[in-house]
């Protein structure tokens, strides 16, 4: 499975990473993007991704929502936020799962069963 992270903290995308390698081990997982550009880039780029984990308000002051309305790519998303405002719009935008910060391995994990099931 090729997984994309967006996530501008990087201990945080690195914790996602870990986590991800350990669930999913036959997994290929991208360097995380930070911005929205370096995400519209990522996903214009890998089409062939198969599920992203996004944070919502990234470096940049931006919202990953734009990010879906500029790439060629449609994969699943697990949106990963500190905040809960976002739900509602998250739902609507291909999301699978809304984890909220902090996570841990076994919300990532139902997010993995989710998008299986």
């Amino acid at each position: 499975m090729k997984i994309a992270v967006i996530e501008d903290d990087p201990l945080v995308a690195e914790q996602l990473s870990r986590i991800l390698r350990r669930v999913v081990s036959e997994s290929v997982i991208l360097p995380a993007a930070r911005t929205v550009e370096e995400a519209i880039k990522m996903l214009n780029e890998h089409t062939d991704i198969e599920l992203v984990f996004s944070d919502i308000e990234l470096v940049d002051g931006r919202l990953c929502f734009e990010i879906l309305t500029e790439t060629r790519c449609t994969p699943p998303i697990v949106f990963c936020t500190a905040y809960q405002e976002y739900a509602l719009r998250a739902f609507d935008s291909l999301a699978i799962d809304y984890i909220l910060k902090p996570f841990d391995e076994a919300d990532i994990r139902n997010a993995i069963e989710k998008l299986k099931s």
